[in-house]
């Protein structure tokens, strides 16, 4: 009668242990280096710029394309075609896509300008940090710490608020629902154009840009801390905005112009990245 004998178990040796330890990092790194994606045409773009470009502002324009602003200037396209808007070399911190093909910028040391065709009219000098469009010739923005408010496109304005010490860095609206963000993370809303504020709990960390969403009544997106959230109830509460890279920063959020019932966040560097609820 045959009996099988049992086997014995396999000694590993250290040394064996170690060679496939550094195989299998070997390989990890490869996969790494292999799957990462490598820089975006955006991306591509504003590295070549020397002293360092940062994107500071997003805004959806007609046509699936993107405004970007950065801290030298103003980049429009969409996907792998990106063009510098030539004769405009200033911080730009917001950019407004006007109907007629003008934009409406707003920046440190920029204050709040048009642009078109090559030429920047100064519309409010300042230190601006946010602008908003309500449409017919009314405009908002966040200059020198105030509110300020035009009817007739940037000709008059006249102070609607003062926040305090707190810098406010973000100015979005929609019909009568102003919104504004702040340094220290501060959020308040005002449902009557900006006569009565209502301080909302914070979402975290200093607030970079705010959005509201044109897809849902009531629902708010916000940069903040370098992480996107929304809110369903007018900043009563907040939650996360899932996104497919999350270990990247954002600073600034615009609706997809792709219309894909989503928002894009960018990152300093240039990177955008798809963000859903």
């Amino acid at each position: 009668m045959f009996v099988a004998k049992p086997r014995r178990p396999i000694k590993w040796g250290a040394l064996t242990i170690l060679a496939l330890a550094a195989a299998a990092f070997a390989m990890a790194i490869w996969l790494r280096i292999t799957l990462q994606p490598g820089p975006s045409a955006l991306e591509r773009l504003i590295a070549e710029q020397a002293p360092a470009e940062n994107v500071q502002a997003l805004a959806a324009m007609p046509g699936a394309n993107l405004a970007v602003g950065t801290s030298l200037g103003l980049i429009t396209g969409s996907g792998s075609k990106w063009t510098r808007v030539p004769g405009l070399a200033t911080n730009v911190s917001a950019v407004l896509p006007m109907p007629d093909g003008a934009f409406i910028v707003a920046g440190r040391g920029t204050g709040v300008a048009r642009f078109k065709d090559g030429a920047l009219q100064t519309l409010l000098a300042g230190d601006a940090t946010g602008a908003a469009h309500l449409g017919e010739g009314r405009l908002l923005a966040l200059v020198d710490g105030s509110l300020q408010s035009s009817t007739d496109t940037g000709s008059t304005w006249t102070k609607l608020a003062d926040f305090g010490p707190e810098p406010m860095l973000a100015l979005a609206a929609n019909g009568s629902a102003l919104a504004v963000g702040g340094l220290q993370g501060s959020f308040m809303l005002s449902s009557d154009a900006g006569k009565t504020w209502d301080q909302k709990p914070s979402p975290g960390g200093s607030i970079t840009a705010i959005c509201f969403d044109p897809s849902k009544a009531g629902r708010l997106w916000v940069t903040a801390g370098g992480g996107a959230y929304y809110s369903q109830d007018e900043g009563a509460t907040w939650r996360r905005g899932d996104r497919k890279v999350k270990e990247q920063p954002l600073v600034a959020l615009a609706p997809d112009p792709a219309g894909r019932n989503s928002f894009l966040g960018v990152t300093p560097e240039g990177l955008l990245i798809q963000i859903t609820e």
